[in-house]
Parts: C-alpha cells; structure tokens; sequence
C-alpha cells in the first residue's frame, strides 16, 4: 500500500485526512480513495463548502487523471503537505497548481500550521494527528509526518 485514507467529522467540516509514501499509489489505491471519500460524502450529506483535504506526504502523488477527477468531483479547499519541494521541479509544479487553483497550499513540514490555518484547521492537530498516526500503522514509515509531528510540537 503506497496510501492511506479516512475521514473526520470536525464541527461543521468533514475532512479527509491523507497519508502517502514516497511512491505513488496504483490506480487500484486511487478507485478505493474514491469510493471512500464518495461513500463519506452521501453519509455526512456536506457541502462542498464545507469539506476539507489534508495530505501528508513523502512524495506519492495523484497522475493527471486523478488529479482531474479530483478536481471534477471534490473541488475543495486542500493542504498538501510534503518533503520533495526541496526538489526545484516539484516546487515549481506546486507553485503553478496554487497559482492556478487558490484552493490548493502546498507547504514544506517545517510549514505545517500554515497548512491547518488554509483549512481552517489550525487548533485541530491533536484529532488530526491521531488519524494520522493510525494510518501509519498500515504504511511504511512516513518522514514527512514525523517532520510535522515535530513542527508542530515545537513553540511558535
């Protein structure tokens, strides 16, 4: 398994909370990330508006295809959050697909909370970090996930 998916309820948001590893999942991964945000979507009956993404990265990526399809079907505000912007191509892709769609921010680990604040999730890391490290448990160990865990662990 190249990733890992669930969902949280948090007031009014229904957010989707991601986990990937460095390499990118096979589309088999991406159908069964689909019917799990589908499946939460119907159940929770919550507005676009009001959904959320939060992935956690150490590289793994959508393809274009599942990048369109989930800019089709779940148009909603998402945080990236990843350790390959060091690399000077994957940045600049970044940087394009934030200028072409402000609901997308993409931050290193050390960014983390500016990451929570795009969502308007900035005091929910404690819910937040515990799907994720339940998700860890399924996956080979995350790097980026540990940088967050110290990022936002750290004072401000």
């Amino acid at each position: 398994m190249e990733l890992a998916i669930t969902d949280l309820r948090i007031g009014r948001l229904l957010v989707f909370v991601w986990l990937h590893t460095k390499n990118d999942p096979a589309d088999e991964e991406w159908e069964a990330a689909f019917e799990v945000m589908n499946r939460s979507r119907r159940r929770e009956g919550v507005p676009l508006a009001d959904m959320r993404s939060l992935v956690i990265t150490d590289g793994g990526a959508p393809g274009g295809l599942q990048r369109a399809r989930l800019g089709h079907e779940f148009p909603i505000k998402s945080s990236v959050i990843t350790t390959v912007l060091t690399n000077p191509v994957k940045r600049g892709i970044a940087t394009a697909l934030s200028w072409v769609n402000p609901r997308f921010f993409f931050a290193a680990p050390k960014d983390a909370m500016r990451a929570l604040e795009h969502l308007d999730l900035a005091d929910q890391w404690e819910g937040l970090g515990a799907a994720f490290l339940d998700m860890q448990k399924k996956l080979p160990r995350n790097h980026a996930l540990e940088l967050v865990e110290q990022a936002l662990k750290s004072p401000r």
